[in-house]
């Protein structure tokens, strides 16, 4: 039988995974709990905090912030699990429509009744992190998936992309995506997320690594990399050998096999100051980081004044053109379309509930991508690695 999940808003629950009164990385967590998985294998927030505090080592602590209010089960005014669309990108039509409008009988008053209980439930979480702001208390940001799309309409998602433009960019301190998260920051930059009209990407895939991310300076890819021994041979002119044997190089990753579970993409190119961390035969954009941490930002639906015309140049493509509102950006920004924190097993129930519960794959996606996960290396732990060597330079710079 389907669950059912009422479509009145409750609090999401406390975030406890830090003491507030000391400095932390603000883990904000964007979406709600998936049955029948999260209490084997933890929410989204829990995923990312296990990734950093795993064979990384975060430079701070971690705090949660709920900021997606959850929807418990129920028998009034209700959507079934099947409607659930998946991670990342999507809410079907069912869902996305009665988030939007309320619970979906086309009452006005009671989507404005839905609207206004759904930001009330996240007062106390936005409070939370407004006085840690404020105290300085926070080190940086990480935004994790959703089920919901990047550019949906959902009441807290429209906060959400407000606090995101208004506060966290304007604020020194790191800012790290996860996939949807990705696409929100990629979107609030100027840049165009919609569905990938080349379907689904899912399971552990190969990602063909961008060798500008290695220039950068201070590049924290650098983990990216292993020792080898590397055979020498060396002659001189004549023929004579002057050297032979092996020796230890530091060889740099050309390739990462990372999972995904999108069918949302950001298209076209990215705004100035960013490379692009790589891509796939399915998603030109696999992530991207900032190469200074401030300036003004052109971002489309800029909660500014200013409408100004530019170009941005595309890491894929021609360049696009477009109107929009400039935004204050003083952050460095990293960014990934993948999935880092996804464990293989955590992956392969999630792939077995898209396709049994939700039934939002078909066969053949499924079992391909249930047989990428179950034998190419996931290698979600050297990002992880990645996030911290880049929360840690980032939080040097500004001490």
């Amino acid at each position: 039988m389907a669950e059912e999940r009422q479509r009145t808003p409750t609090a999401p629950p406390s975030a406890n995974t830090a003491n507030e009164e000391e400095p932390h990385i603000a883990v904000l967590v964007l979406d709600t709990p998936i049955p029948g998985l999260a209490s084997k294998h933890g929410d989204f927030g829990d995923c990312t905090i296990n990734l950093l505090k795993g064979p990384a080592d975060p430079p701070y602590q971690l705090k949660k912030y709920y900021l997606k209010p959850l929807l418990p089960p129920s028998s009034t005014n209700t959507v079934t699990s099947t409607e659930r669309d998946d991670e990342d990108e999507g809410k079907c039509k069912a869902e996305a429509e009665a988030e939007a409008k309320g619970d979906g009988d086309g009452d006005g008053d009671d989507a404005k009744t839905l609207e206004k209980e759904e930001l009330a439930a996240l007062e106390p979480t936005y409070t939370a992190l407004l006085s840690a702001i404020h105290n300085h208390r926070i080190r940086g940001f990480i935004l994790t998936g959703s089920a919901s799309d990047a550019f949906g309409t959902y009441p807290w998602l429209t906060k959400f992309r407000s606090f995101l433009k208004n506060s966290i960019l304007r604020l020194p301190w790191p800012v790290v995506g996860i996939c949807f998260g990705h696409q929100v920051i990629a979107q609030a930059l100027g840049c165009k997320v919609d569905r990938s009209n080349q379907g689904w990407e899912l399971g552990i895939t190969t990602i063909e690594l961008n060798d500008e991310i290695y220039k950068l300076s201070n590049t924290p890819f650098l983990e990216l990399s292993r020792e080898e021994d590397v055979e020498v041979k060396q002659e001189d002119g004549n023929s004579h050998l002057i050297e032979e044997g092996t020796r230890r190089e530091r060889i740099l990753y050309q390739h990462l096999n990372l999972v995904e579970f999108h069918r949302d993409i950001v298209y076209g190119g990215l705004p100035s100051g960013f490379i692009n961390i790589g891509s796939t035969s399915k998603c030109s954009i696999q992530g991207m980081i900032s190469t200074n941490n401030g300036g003004d930002v052109y971002a489309g639906n800029a909660d500014s004044n200013a409408q100004k015309s530019l170009m941005i140049g595309g890491t894929t493509g021609a360049p696009i053109a477009t109107t929009i509102g400039a935004v204050q950006r003083n952050c460095p920004i990293l960014t990934f379309q993948g999935h880092p924190e996804f464990t293989s097993d955590f992956s392969l129930d999630l792939l077995q509930y898209k396709y049994e519960k939700l039934g939002v794959l078909t066969e053949k996606e499924y079992e391909k991508a249930k047989y990428h996960t179950s034998t190419l290396n996931n290698q979600g732990d050297l990002i992880g690695k990645v996030i911290c060597k880049f929360l840690f330079q980032e939080n040097q710079e500004n001490q």
